[in-house]
């Protein structure tokens, strides 16, 4: 049996099945928090805001009804187990469950993004520009950006994919 009150337990869910786990979840009668942030994107070209689970794969369960067992829980459709150290359930404080339900709420507008802006300055980690500083212009396309680089005194514009690019320090 599973002690009720104010004690969460992290679960893991099977692979983008958080919301499948938390509807059956509820059904137990358990209390889930899966918290979601807007996230900030470059999509076919265009940036563009999505809701994205803050932990993909993990789930906040609290159990009201006494009754749940682990392994009840454990056999719900999109569970994949309970997140454990040394054999015992992880346990979140509450208090960390009602910062991040504080932090997450739809009125505040967490915006997420790691898109640079324009004027940026980036430094390229890969390919014929490696170790380069640029500066960042405009998107182009889903992954790529278009860069500023100097070469012989002159400004002159790069494509060069997103995962080759950091923020300089």
């Amino acid at each position: 049996m599973i002690s009720v009150g104010e004690k969460w337990f992290l679960l893991k869910t099977k692979t983008r099945q958080e919301k499948r786990a938390m509807e059956n979840l509820q059904r137990q009668h358990a209390e889930c928090y899966c918290p979601e942030v807007f996230v900030e994107k470059i999509f076919r070209g265009k940036k563009s805001q999505v809701i994205e689970i803050l932990f993909p794969g993990y789930l906040f369960v609290n159990f009201r009804n006494p009754a749940s067992s682990i392994h009840s829980v454990k056999n719900t459709r999109g569970v994949q187990s309970f997140v454990s150290f040394g054999g015992t359930l992880a346990q979140v404080p509450f208090a960390l469950i009602q910062e991040l339900k504080e932090k997450t709420k739809p009125s505040q507008n967490l915006l997420i993004s790691s898109l640079p802006k324009r004027g940026d300055k980036l430094k390229v980690t890969d390919g014929p520009f490696n170790g380069m500083s640029v500066v960042f212009f405009q998107p182009n396309g889903d992954e790529r950006a278009e860069v500023l680089l100097n070469m012989m005194n002159q400004q002159v514009k790069a494509s060069i994919q997103y995962s080759n690019l950091v923020a300089a320090n």
